[in-house]
């Protein structure tokens, strides 16, 4: 009688640990990343509000207006209003296509 051991009838227990255990690890990089995500974004809202305290002479050296930045900070959603005030500052900078006279 051979007592050889079966390769694919590993102990279920073990598989199941090891699946609890990588989805642990997903789950808190997940998060981790979660946090930090919304930690820059929270930290770019205080820096996009001080942005009010200056002077529009200074705020036109950047290249943005009040509006812009009022505009940034009024969005509720959980986007990063210092990725609005970007896209709003593009938008001011594109070319506006000329409309011919007649």
């Amino acid at each position: 009688m051979s007592h050889a051991i079966d390769p694919c009838s590993s102990p279920p227990a073990r598989s199941s640990a090891l699946v609890a255990r990588s989805f642990l690890t997903a789950l808190s990089s997940a998060l981790g990343t979660l946090l930090q995500t919304a930690w820059r974004r929270r930290k770019n809202r205080r820096t996009v509000a001080g942005l009010l305290e200056m002077d529009d002479h200074i705020l036109a050296d950047i290249g943005v207006t009040r509006s812009d930045v009022e505009t940034a900070l009024s969005r509720r959603d959980f986007r990063d209003p210092s990725v609005q005030l970007a896209l709003l500052r593009s938008e001011a900078r594109m070319p506006r296509p000329r409309m011919r006279r007649r």
